[in-house]
């Protein structure tokens, strides 16, 4: 199937990048969206993107090639439906090896996610959460400038920049890398769990990070008033792999039901009672 055909039939892209073995791979958010109530009766596999994922995947690993994966939601978040997120995420520990990188947006957060296996604790993948240009909500316009391995395609690091608002002439800032915001000497899929250990030991690294999670606005010192409340979120969000994973790390484990915990969140805090009637 052609970029065109793919994108035109699923609202999908798959495609090599020029002159490389490098496949960039964008998914259609509206099969998983939760808010979308079309996938509400089965949100396994709508217009069978899991299949061509698969498939696409499986075409990068005959042909070596490595491949970022484009997914407007992260797996762990309310917004996706957890069971099309579970097959996601079986599919990542699959082709681990062809995966370099996922990169999320919607949350507008400057976070990270640990994808670890289903079968161990190796991690499978790192999902980047990348920072928002709008304001939405109270927060700093930010964009984020990768470092690459030429030949892998590895992630080796990133820059964060952010537009202070509140200046007279506000102007880009680069504010930190990766590596020097969390004194990593190298970036491997080893060192996310190093960074999200360091934020747990070290008080001032977890404010800042939550500082920076939210564009340096007003929300990120809004949840430092509750400290244990904003340590158990922000180190839930970075070490859960899918919202199952997500719950259970927060305390609220709903099981398997996808349509209590996840349709039903949603209509209990989006709708109102005339739309469902929350259990």
């Amino acid at each position: 199937m052609c970029i065109r055909d793919s994108f035109k039939s699923i609202g999908c892209f798959s495609q090599l990048h020029p002159g490389t073995n490098l496949r960039i791979i964008g998914l259609f958010p509206l099969v998983s969206d939760m808010m979308n109530p079309y996938i509400w009766g089965n949100s396994t596999n709508i217009l069978n993107v899991i299949s061509w994922l698969e498939s696409e995947l499986k075409l990068a690993e005959e042909n070596n090639e490595s491949v970022y994966l484009l997914s407007h939601f992260s797996i762990n978040s309310y917004f996706m439906a957890a069971q099309w997120g579970y097959r996601f995420r079986i599919l990542i520990d699959r082709y681990a090896n062809q995966i370099r990188g996922i990169f999320s947006g919607h949350t507008h957060e400057d976070s990270f996610e640990i994808i670890k296996s289903k079968l161990n604790e190796d991690i499978s993948a790192v999902l980047h959460m990348v920072p928002s240009l709008t304001t939405y909500s109270q927060q700093n316009p930010s964009f984020r400038v990768y470092v690459a391995d030429r030949k892998t395609f590895s992630i080796l690091d990133y820059d964060q920049y952010r537009l202070y608002l509140n200046e007279t002439s506000p102007r880009w800032t680069r504010v930190y890398s990766f590596r020097d915001f969390f004194k990593i000497p190298t970036v491997a899929y080893s060192s996310y769990p190093v960074a999200v250990a360091k934020l747990k030991a070290t008080p001032p690294l977890f404010d800042r990070f939550v500082s920076n999670l939210w564009g340096e606005g007003p929300r990120g010192p809004a949840l430092l008033q509750n400290r244990p409340s904003a340590m158990n979120f922000v180190i839930c969000r970075l070490v859960s792999a899918d919202l199952f994973e997500y719950l259970r790390c927060v305390g609220t484990d709903y099981g398997s039901d996808e349509y209590v915990f996840g349709y039903g969140i949603l209509a209990k805090y989006m709708y109102s009672d005339w739309v469902y009637a929350y259990p």
